[in-house]
């Protein structure tokens, strides 16, 4: 179980509180840039990178034992440049999801760079769009369909393993 600290917690739970937490949303893969974004309506500083503020929600889902429930992100795309960034990308990209909170507001821009918590990566799958907002959904990527083990020892393809 993760233990959250008490500042965090007034930061989340508090109806009024000076501890402010944002959600750092990262996107990342191979041939694409990094595409960071933040959930507050300003650009925010986190370790040396800007991120981008835009209008989203992360959707955690519920924990339940029937089935599994995946996350969804859901970011604001009123002034239309999300929609083709994401048409953009050739593969699904890994996302990093991070909350974390404010350690510098008076900055230009302001910094977080207090991370609180860090999500596994996930991959941006199911991606829908319209001119409201792009949606997809948060998803792992799956094993189950890669091969195991990668390659098989035969006489063929490694043939220093077997004696003559």
């Amino acid at each position: 179980m993760r233990t959250l600290s008490t500042a965090l917690k007034s930061g989340l739970f508090d109806a009024e509180s000076s501890h402010l937490v944002l959600w750092l949303i990262t996107m990342s893969g191979t041939g694409m840039s990094t595409l960071r974004l933040c959930q507050n309506n300003e650009d925010v500083s986190s370790r040396g990178n800007t991120y981008t503020g835009i209008g989203s929600r992360v959707i955690l889902p519920n924990d339940t034992e029937e089935r599994f429930q995946p996350a969804r992100l859901v970011m604001e795309n009123v002034d239309q440049w999300l929609t083709p960034t994401i048409r953009a990308m050739a593969i699904s990209p890994d996302v990093l999801l991070e909350l974390v909170s404010a350690t510098d507001l008076s900055a230009s821009p302001p910094e977080f760079d207090t991370v609180e918590i860090t999500s596994f990566p996930f991959k941006l799958r199911n991606v829908s769009y319209d001119a409201q907002r792009v949606t997809a959904v948060l998803g792992f990527e799956d094993l189950a369909v890669s091969r195991w083990p990668y390659d098989q020892v035969t006489p063929v393809d490694f043939p220093g393993s077997y004696g003559e």
